[in-house]
């Protein structure tokens, strides 16, 4: 808590020093599969989908279109059009999942925390602005659990989860405003998480469908 606690705040003096846009915050939930494997590519545990929370807290920055041979007058009415933006944030992801058979039930209950980078193209449509972006961030296991029938065991002594996974993926996203410098938006992402290292003879990837609804404000 005291770290996320610290990272707020050094967002808040880090977006008054820079040209940071706005300061958002997004809660969700994510629905995800976990793919194990063995070195050979054959699937270890056959997992069915969970479900869990999502949290991203960060700030968004613009991308300038224009050149310097555009008319200041030119360049304003194109970023009203269409427009790049960039993500930076902070997640906190919680993905579960559970399988089971006649003798054993296996139940997965994983925490990650991470940062993530979102490039955007943006356009208007009225007063919505609707967006598709870019996903890739790195996270990390805070904490996690692995259930057998009643026996629980700890994730982080586990070597398929240790170490930083790589993500990646694609979403959408629609932004409207509510009063003057605070929007409301929803967003959809699909993303894949993968270990970056793979030396043991086993690994698990992450595959997630989420849905957000977030909350930004106008710094400038």
């Amino acid at each position: 808590m005291k770290k996320i606690i610290l990272f707020i705040f050094s967002l808040l003096v880090f977006a008054t020093n820079t040209k940071a846009q706005d300061l958002f915050f997004k809660a969700g939930r994510n629905s995800t599969s976990f793919d194990f494997k063995n070195s050979l590519g054959q699937q270890v545990i056959d997992l069915s989908r969970g479900t869990g929370f999502s949290y991203e807290i960060g700030l968004g920055f613009p991308i300038s279109l224009g050149g310097k041979k555009n008319k200041p007058e030119d360049k304003e009415e194109r970023d009203r059009r269409i427009r790049l933006h960039n993500q930076v944030s902070f997640t906190v992801n919680q993905y579960t999942a559970n399988a089971g058979n006649l003798t054993n039930n296996y139940l997965y209950e994983a925490n990650f925390g991470g940062f993530n980078d979102q490039l955007a193209l943006l356009a208007h449509l009225g007063n919505l602005e609707v967006g598709i972006s870019g996903i890739i961030g790195v996270n990390k296991l805070m904490s996690g659990t692995q259930v057998i029938n009643t026996k629980r065991h700890d994730l982080k002594e586990y070597q398929e989860f240790q170490g930083e996974f790589l993500q990646t993926g694609l979403g959408a996203s629609v932004l409207y405003p509510i009063v003057k410098s605070v929007f409301l938006s929803a967003s959809y992402q699909r993303t894949k998480n993968r270990r970056s290292k793979m030396q043991d003879s086993e690994h698990v990837n992450f595959n997630s469908y989420t849905i957000f609804f977030g909350i930004h404000f106008n710094l400038k």
